[in-house]
């Protein structure tokens, strides 16, 4: 399979969305300060501690799948990394797609520019897009 800057990109929303999961996992032990549910409020009786650990058992499942997936993806992408002959080149999209620095961030510290795109443009080149 190819790389493409849409599976960089989806590997990056693959991370936020694997965040977001253990951040919401994390407000569910702490009721007060819970995310509202998306379900409707029932005036039937209920247990509100079963509701609560159910869904924190579909998020960590949801959690586990995520992160086979990104471990998968990962392997792909530093694999496909090896075969880039430009250092630099490697470096940026390492910055910005796995560790999440921002392009301006990545222009800064890995080509020493202080205001420029640079280091966006160095990978939009390479994969031809405007």
């Amino acid at each position: 399979m190819e790389m493409t800057i849409e599976r960089l990109r989806a590997f990056r929303g693959i991370q936020k969305e694997k965040d977001e999961i253990m951040r919401e996992i994390d407000l569910l032990y702490y009721p007060i300060s819970s995310p509202k549910s998306s379900e409707s409020h029932s005036t039937t009786p209920g247990d509100p501690t079963a509701a609560a650990v159910a869904k924190i058992m579909r998020r960590e499942e949801r959690l586990k799948e995520l992160t086979q997936e990104l471990a998968a993806e990962l392997d792909f992408i530093e694999n496909w990394l090896e075969t880039l002959d430009d250092h630099e080149l490697r470096a940026i999209i390492r910055a910005h797609y796995l560790m999440g620095d921002s392009w301006a961030r990545c222009t800064q510290r890995i080509l020493n520019y202080e205001f420029s795109d640079s280091a966006k443009h160095r990978v939009y080149r390479f994969f031809d897009l405007k």
